[in-house]
């Protein structure tokens, strides 16, 4: 065989092979295989497939070779010396899909077992009963949903395929990469106006058809019943679509300083979620005072919300607003977006609050600065409405307060500032009864770390922080639920996994979950694979929480093992290995 090198490095040999097989070790040989890549240091997006979407060899072999820049580095890529992070879309009929995320160390060859789907027969006719064939791609080489003319939504888009690494192994999706299914990765065209998806055998939660065709349709979104579910079958009937004109008002005095307004639709029956997968530009639609009007021809009839964010300079918001139009199938409508000035004091209302504040161990924080400000979070407007400093007990009134009706949006906070940090959030609501609100400040350096008792998650058994004293601990409050969380997690293993050895019998390690049950916290350990780096621990009455002042998560706090408080803060604002070890060889504060 002929071989080409490039310095040391052979042109022939692939970064990596696959194979896909069924659940019996078949080979799958009618499949599809989409990838891209990022290389450490380097915010490019390469592509490692090619064509976009590469098929399957008759032995279900998919040989991905990667670009010119891939070709380059190909060995420090696979002997993982050149990190990289890389995706792989695999779309087979009559298979669940399947995205493979993967990071670090490329393997020279994977499996991929594909498990059945359930196939659904969406049959869709225009509004003149003609067969709805759009004939259109995602554009893009990454071949992401963005344009695709028909997507199947879920709030919890992965359970729509499978997530796995390369060795197999089940991923957990952070928010920004999750997608729908979309034509060409779980969906396909069969005949004019029919398209096959394969679905999970058994699917939790609402699943929705989405369809935006420029020039057709635009916002058509429709449940899938579990009867059409169970049939295999969705007929879908296409509305007449509707006239719609909009023109954002540059000339009203909360409008004069913006040189740009982006306009977004949501559908008022859909969660934000949901919403975000309703994509029905190509381009967010942006107008200006040359061009202050939008005119859009076939929009879906319904109810919508309407947003039009005015900004000047690069992104500095000026001001959001938003309507709410029903939109008449095959009818008409004009509306003018006009944003209204400010005014705190449209806010004031009857309610009081008494606000308490306090340390560790229950003194009160006497005499510290407090600002309280007005949030309508909607329209990127704030206002301090209160100032001061607390009283001798940590106290202070808080009068003509905003509640807001029970089914209203919760379009209206407040924050409350101590001593300059943002220490809390709270919202009023009618018949809500609350007449308090308390806060415990977190310890800060050189306190002493608050004793709490936490349940261990492997055994049960409960953990002191007392029983720790004489160790270094750090101590990082979390959950399942929370993004961010995940990612210093994550962190956190690979520094254990580096530094473990060098802390043992110096430093412990111990996480604490504020989730509301165990068994999600156990599950969700085990599938990431994190079960046995820390010692990991859940806070079931939300006890130690309170005791730390969490406010938000992740949060973490490294303690000396006199039992103070030597650093505390976001888990990802540093390091974690270089944070532990700057401290454990005395280069921190004691």
């Amino acid at each position: 065989m002929l071989c080409v090198a490039w310095g040391q490095m052979a042109l022939d040999a692939p970064l990596i092979i696959l194979r896909l097989v069924d659940s019996d070790g078949r080979p799958v040989t009618q499949a599809w295989v989409q990838g891209n890549a990022v290389l450490q240091g380097d915010d490019t997006i390469y592509p490692l497939t090619q064509p976009r979407w590469q098929r399957v060899s008759p032995r279900g072999l998919c040989v991905i070779d990667g670009d010119f820049v891939h070709r380059q580095r190909a060995d420090e890529i696979v002997q993982g010396k050149l990190g990289m992070k890389c995706t792989l879309l695999i779309h087979a009929p009559g298979y669940r899909p399947v995205m493979l995320q993967h990071e670090g160390a490329l393997p020279r060859e994977a499996t991929v077992v594909l498990q059945p789907a359930r196939t659904l027969e969406l049959r869709i006719r225009d509004d003149a009963n003609r067969a709805f064939d759009p004939n259109r791609e995602p554009r893009g080489f990454i071949a992401e949903f963005y344009g695709s003319p028909i997507v199947i939504a879920h709030e919890s888009p992965e359970l729509l395929y499978d997530v796995r690494d390369l060795q197999g192994n089940p991923k957990r999706l952070p928010p920004f990469a999750a997608q729908p299914l979309f034509l060409s990765f779980g969906i396909e065209r069969a005949a004019e106006g029919v398209y096959r998806a394969y679905l999970p055998p058994s699917l939790e939660g609402d699943a929705y058809v989405m369809i935006n065709a420029q020039g057709q349709i635009r916002g058509y979104h429709r449940r899938i019943s579990p009867e059409e579910l169970e049939r295999g079958v969705m007929e879908i009937r296409l509305p007449k679509t509707a006239r719609v004109a909009l023109s954002v008002d540059f000339q009203a005095p909360a409008a004069k300083e913006a040189d740009r307004a982006m306009i977004t639709f949501s559908p008022t029956d859909l969660g934000q979620n949901l919403s975000y997968y309703n994509w029905m530009f190509d381009e967010t639609p942006q107008l200006s005072p040359q061009q202050p009007r939008l005119v859009i021809s076939d929009l879906a009839p319904g109810d919508w919300e309407v947003s039009a964010w005015l900004t000047k300079g690069e992104w500095q918001r000026v001001d959001t607003v938003q309507v709410r139009i029903t939109v008449p199938e095959g009818g008409s409508i004009e509306q003018v977006l006009r944003p209204e000035p400010f005014d705190p004091n449209q806010y004031r209302g009857k309610r009081t609050l008494t606000l308490k504040v306090q340390r560790v161990g229950g003194r009160p924080a006497a005499r510290l600065p407090y600002r309280i400000v007005l949030n309508l979070w909607r329209r990127g407007k704030s206002a301090t409405i209160a100032q001061g400093k607390l009283d001798a007990n940590g106290t202070v009134r808080l009068t003509n307060l905003y509640e807001l009706p029970q089914d209203a949006h919760d379009e209206l906070n407040y924050s409350v500032y101590i001593d300059n940090a943002q220490r809390a959030n709270f919202t009023l609501r009618a018949g809500d009864g609350q007449r308090e609100l308390k806060i415990v400040l977190p310890p800060s350096v050189n306190e002493p770390a608050p004793n709490i008792t936490v349940s261990d998650l492997k055994t049960g058994k409960p953990i002191t922080l007392q029983s720790l004293r004489g160790k270094w601990v750090y101590l990082e409050f979390w959950a399942t639920w929370c993004g961010p969380c995940q990612g210093a997690m994550q962190a956190l293993k690979e520094a254990v996994d580096k530094h473990g050895a060098r802390w043992r019998g110096k430093l412990e390690i111990l996480t604490v979950s504020i989730d509301d049950t165990r068994e999600v916290v156990m599950s969700h350990l085990k599938k990431n694979g994190w079960e046995n780096f820390a010692r990991h621990a859940w806070d079931a009455e939300g006890r130690a929480a309170t005791a730390y002042g969490i406010q938000a998560i992740p949060t973490a706090f490294l303690i000396n093992p006199n039992g103070r408080v030597v650093w505390t803060g976001h888990p990802l604002g540093e390091d974690p290995a270089t944070k532990i070890n700057r401290y454990l060889q005395g280069g921190g504060q004691r």
